[in-house]
């Protein structure tokens, strides 16, 4: 089975073998479109969005958040992965984006349906994913310090709509809007849950 591990978090329905890895919005909040930015690069939620469109009927424990986190760092992850000897290539992605469909269909029970032609967002996530494989694959100790190195180091700014980035847990987290007002506080009045974002 492929597991699929984003920092913290896991997307169970597929992607990393064993052993795997374990601010301000000045630049986001005022550019419509944007999802976030990561030292000057800019991720947008048409980007997300696709990719989410196309993983979510194979993966549907991956949210939106989870999708950016992996745009996020496969940069990162992908230079470290050829510093190791372990590249990645967009048909390693393609492949395992394949096999997650071969994968949903099995855990349904029902016979996969051809792949989608996987758009370039999706291939962009596929190729984080398969950066944490062949790293955990070459267990390199180092590998998973000079990630959190680098994305500490990061200069990355997140659409609130998303959350936040979180570099040590490598993921992009909820963030609870000022206005909601915690259990407890003056008023007594009660958080309401917040639907997840559609990119």
């Amino acid at each position: 089975m492929v597991r699929w591990r984003a920092g913290r978090r896991t997307w169970l329905g597929g992607v990393v073998a064993a052993g795997v890895l374990a601010g301000g919005l000045a630049g986001c909040s005022g550019a419509p479109g944007v999802a976030a930015t990561v030292d000057g690069r800019t991720i947008t939620t048409a980007q997300v969005g696709a990719a989410y469109e196309q993983l979510h009927p194979y993966l549907p424990a991956a949210a939106s958040s989870d999708i950016l986190a992996a745009m996020i760092q496969e940069p990162v992850y992908s230079r470290l992965a050829d510093e190791a000897g372990v590249g990645v290539s967009d048909d390693a992605a393609v492949s395992l984006l394949d096999q997650v469909v071969q994968q949903a269909a099995q855990a349904n029970g029902t016979e996969a349906a051809p792949a989608p032609d996987w758009n370039d967002s999706s291939v962009l996530v596929g190729r984080y994913v398969v950066a944490l494989n062949n790293l955990g694959a070459a267990d390199d100790p180092q590998a998973a310090a000079a990630a959190t190195a680098a994305m500490q180091s990061a200069d990355v700014e997140v659409n609130p709509r998303f959350g936040s980035f979180d570099p040590n847990g490598m993921l992009v987290a909820p963030t609870t809007p000022a206005w909601i007002t915690k259990p407890g506080a003056a008023g007594g009045a009660t958080p309401q849950p917040t639907e997840e974002p559609t990119p």
